[in-house]
């Protein structure tokens, strides 16, 4: 992960935070969710990032805000919050409900441009999606290795799976 990169997308974030405290979700994703996703090392301009991918629930679908696919499959869901609200446990269960129904997404992401939780599959044999990190941008600034996790090339490699392992021992 790009430090430089990293701190700049903060200092940015932040900027745009400061002009606008109370964006709704839709300038969120503009705004901040999608140069975090690009930051990231995803490429929001191709097919390897679906905004409303749909996901079906029993008898009905909804729709995921971003699935970050490596070639036809999703592998992480990015689900967005509007940046005036806080981030609250209804969030991560809708999350959680959308992932459960993708056996091939094991990543997620839950934000509303300032704070952040990530969430994966647990590898205990049952498959339930645990919460492995939160961080604020502000943390970013100390930490941008935090990032890595769920980044391209972290999830294409695997290492993302060796992380969450090195993180749910300590």
């Amino acid at each position: 992960m790009d430090e430089q990169a990293v701190r700049e997308f903060v200092e940015e974030a932040d900027s745009i935070l400061e002009a606008s405290p109370q964006m709704d979700e839709e300038p969120t994703k503009f705004r901040l969710i999608l140069p975090f996703i690009e930051l990231l090392g995803w490429d929001t301009r191709s097919t390897e990032v679906e905004p409303e991918y749909t996901v079906r629930i029993a008898t009905r679908t909804t729709q995921v805000d971003f699935a970050l696919l490596l070639g036809d499959t999703p592998v992480v869901f990015v689900e967005a919050k509007p940046a005036r609200s806080e981030l609250n446990n209804d969030n991560v269960e809708q999350l959680r409900s959308y992932m459960r129904q993708e056996l091939d997404v094991d990543w997620g992401v839950v934000t509303n441009g300032k704070s952040f939780e990530v969430l994966t599959k647990g590898d205990d044999g049952k498959q339930e999606e645990i919460s492995l990190i939160q961080f604020d941008l502000s943390d970013l600034k100390e930490r941008p290795d935090l990032l890595e996790i769920i980044s391209k090339e972290a999830i294409q490699s695997g290492k993302s799976d060796e992380i969450a392992t090195q993180i749910a021992q300590t």
